[in-house]
């Protein structure tokens, strides 16, 4: 005997709660869909059961639904017979199509069949329900409402027979692992308020969710692109189905659906299937197969895709992310730089994402988002300084909680990228720190990190994800050359920073000095002597940081002896620790020009030397065109 086994999908999923015996209640709205596994039953003379099939991934022994469900017939009612049971695999494990729990009730109905048990439907139903939930949706089949477990069943009115586009990802999903993390933000109300129940009110696709997808996306976010294509492609409804992996488009339309297939094939294994109604389905079940092993009706589609362990590109789709996207862009901020990020929202034309920073009264953080980021572009705003430890922390948990609230893409703008000093081994047992906290920002979920003037480039080497390093000179070079300074000499601080401060020169057209230094012990510098003429020579130092203000002081002196006649200062971050601000107020220095990347304390505002040049134009352009998918590279120079 040879049988179809129908896959399922979830035209809507609600988590309503927590039972006291572990699993969830939920309701939801099962599916019978055309795509099938195919089933052979052979009788055997001795009293062995052997199960085999053909995706080896797939455990064919004693752990297997199938197997459990000839066990529990043999052992109910005291079959001695054997059988012989071989598996054709179409629907892939793991990816909320339950086609283990088909091919199990499908066993049941047929060795009900083969051993003359005379069990009824209702009663094999019962004994399905001892292998998992989804088991006795597939003795009603078509399209039914499942409550509490899933178990309890209420068949509905078929849906007339529509298109899907089925696209299936190389991964499966854990079931046991998506309930484990269920935000509790995923229960809904067990009232008659349901979206469910408005859908069957109305027949409405668009008010069904799966209120899984969050969970699953904060795993698996590579789907949000998934189901972003498909909306854009016209589906009535698009939803991850249960809890796996598998995303699908339904379509009213044959014709955008077929086009919806051709575009999924160039990002990976698609096929174009339909809902399949009761009748249909249990048509085919008690006709059995033709001897082909396809089924008459919609083989031809399910020939489409052979391979239970289909390949989804997904690099590929990630590559091609963003350039058809209609995702609006949301920017929101840290509590570190609030006047650069509006600054930048200005230049955006946006008003900042609504969200909430606050303490607990023992001092950990608590964030939340006031607004709705599924599937929006994310960009998320926080530097580094005065208090970079707590503002790093902010920035990860509002990393998470864009992630878990199921954001298509996060990108962190660091306008400093703080721990960049320390990003090599300089000695025995230091930690690299700067490599870990890009660890740590992949970790927390970042797909993208924007930042200026890292304090070494090569520190973009310690990311896996994209790294945009702006410079700052644009800027800062526009307001050294409306100074009017002749006789300009650009002057690096220490050997460290030749590479910036030779790009600084070019563009001004200037000389180029470096001041050779030693630095004995953190945070103190000492000077010994200039390389380069600088005597007669107005001179600017240029440097990425101005921390202490020591090497700069130090500097400025050097260059002063050496017959130096004015001296300027340029620094792309500010952090300006300590006594930093007295040592400027006291030095050669005629200027310090800074950006804001770091925002001046009261103390820094009040110096007459300081002077605060805005990066907010340069951040909105690089945040806009990595938005559209445009080049930033332009910006980079």
């Amino acid at each position: 005997m040879k049988i179809r086994s129908f896959a399922k999908i979830n035209l809507g999923l609600e988590v309503v709660r927590k039972r006291p015996d572990g699993y969830h209640d939920i309701r939801t709205l099962f599916q019978w869909i055309s795509l099938s596994d195919l089933l052979e039953f052979r009788t055997l003379a001795s009293s062995e059961i052997r199960l085999q099939g053909s995706d080896p991934s797939i455990p064919w022994d004693e752990s297997n639904l199938v197997f459990k469900a000839v066990k529990l017939l043999k052992d109910r009612f005291g079959v001695s017979a054997g059988i012989e049971i071989h598996v054709e695999k179409n629907i892939p494990a793991g990816r909320g199509l339950a086609g283990g729990s088909s091919n199990a009730a499908v066993t049941f109905y047929a060795l009900n069949k083969i051993w003359g048990l005379g069990l009824s439907k209702p009663e094999i139903a019962d004994l399905g329900k001892t292998l998992g939930a989804d088991v006795p949706f597939f003795f009603e089949g078509g399209l039914c409402l499942g409550e509490e477990r899933g178990d309890k069943l209420w068949p509905l009115p078929d849906l007339p027979r529509l298109p899907l586009v089925l696209v299936l990802p190389p991964f499966p999903v854990s079931t046991a692992l998506i309930y484990a993390n269920l935000l509790l933000s995923s229960l809904t109300s067990a009232g008659k308020d349901s979206k469910i129940s408005r859908f069957l009110e109305t027949r409405e696709f668009g008010f069904l969710e799966n209120n899984l997808e969050d969970t699953i996306f904060s795993f698996y976010p590579q789907l949000i692109e998934v189901k972003s294509l498909f909306r854009k492609q016209g589906a009535e409804l698009s939803l991850v189905t249960g809890s796996g992996s598998a995303v699908y488009g339904l379509f009213r339309d044959r014709a955008k659906a077929e086009q919806s297939l051709a575009a999924m094939k160039m990002r990976g294994a698609a096929v174009l299937v339909e809902t399949l109604t009761r009748e249909q389905g249990w048509r085919e079940l008690e006709a059995g197969a033709s001897p082909s092993g396809k089924a008459a009706d919609f083989g031809s589609a399910i020939r489409g895709f052979e391979s239970s362990r289909p390949s989804l590109d997904i690099k590929k789709m990630e590559r091609l992310r963003y350039k058809t996207k209609e995702s609006t862009m949301k920017v929101f901020a840290g509590s570190s730089n609030i006047g650069l990020a509006r600054e930048i929202g200005s230049y955006l034309k946006i008003e900042l994402g609504k969200c909430v920073l606050e303490r607990f009264s023992d001092g950990e953080i608590h964030f939340y988002i006031d607004e709705n980021v599924r599937g929006e572009d994310v960009f998320v705003i926080q530097t580094g300084s005065h208090d970079a430890n707590t503002h790093l922390m902010e920035l990860f948990l509002m990393i998470d909680a864009f992630k878990r609230a199921s954001a298509e893409r996060i990108t962190a703008v660091m306008p400093y990228f703080c721990y960049a000093r320390q990003d090599w081994k300089d000695r025995p047992r230091v930690p690299i720190s700067a490599r870990l906290v890009a660890d740590l920002l992949e970790a927390a979920g970042a797909n993208r990190v924007l930042t200026m003037d890292l304090h070494s480039p090569q520190i973009q080497g310690f990311f896996s994800i994209p790294v945009d390093n702006l410079f700052g000179v644009p800027v800062l070079a526009k307001y050294v050359q409306g100074l009017g300074i002749s006789d300009l000499t650009v002057v690096s601080p220490d050997a460290g920073g030749v590479g910036r401060a030779k790009l600084f020169a070019k563009r001004l057209g200037a000389n180029l000095a470096i001041v050779d230094k030693r630095r004995p012990a953190p945070n103190i510098a000492q000077v010994f002597n200039v390389i380069g003429e600088v005597k007669d020579k107005n001179c600017v130092l240029f440097d990425d940081i101005v921390d202490t203000s020591g090497t700069l002081v130090l500097s400025a002196e050097a260059l002063k002896a050496n017959g130096a006649k004015a001296i300027y200062a340029v620094c792309t971050h500010s952090v300006l620790s300590g006594q930093a601000v007295e040592k400027i107020e006291k030095s050669p220095l005629e200027k310090l020009i800074v950006s804001n990347t770091i925002p001046l304390n009261d103390k820094s505002k009040s110096c007459r030397k300081i002077v605060t040049l805005s990066v907010a134009e340069i951040f909105g352009e690089a945040i806009r065109r990595i938005n559209e998918g445009s080049s930033v590279s332009s910006l980079f120079v």
